[in-house]
C-alpha cells in the first residue's frame, strides 16, 4: 500500500478520505432525519435541546455535528428581540 502511495504521490489521509466505498453519508443522513423529526415535532427547540433528545433516543452525537447538520437544513430557530414595555432603545 506505501508503495502505491509513493507512486501516485498521494498522501495515505488524501486516499482514505475520499474512500468511495465508505458508507458515512448514510449515517448522516439517518441523523437528519431524526432531527427533522424532534424540529418538527418542537418548533421551539433550538441545538441543545435536540442533542439531549437525540442522546435520550440512544444517537452517541456531538453538539457541533447537530449544529452543522442543522444549519445545512436551515432549522435554526432565530429568536426576534422584543424589548419589554417602557424599555428605551440605545442610539
Amino acid at each position: 500500500m506505501q508503495r502505491m502511495l509513493e507512486l501516485g504521490r498521494v498522501s495515505r489521509s488524501s486516499f482514505y478520505r475520499f474512500d468511495p466505498d465508505r458508507k458515512a453519508g448514510a449515517r448522516d443522513m439517518e441523523l437528519r432525519d431524526a432531527i427533522q423529526r424532534i424540529a418538527l415535532e418542537w418548533p421551539c427547540y433550538g441545538r441543545p435541546r435536540i442533542t439531549a433528545e437525540l442522546r435520550r433516543q440512544g444517537w452517541t452525537v456531538n453538539p457541533k455535528r447537530v449544529y452543522r447538520l442543522m444549519r445545512e437544513d436551515n432549522l435554526l430557530w432565530v429568536q426576534e428581540f422584543e424589548p419589554a414595555p417602557g424599555a428605551h432603545r440605545p442610539r
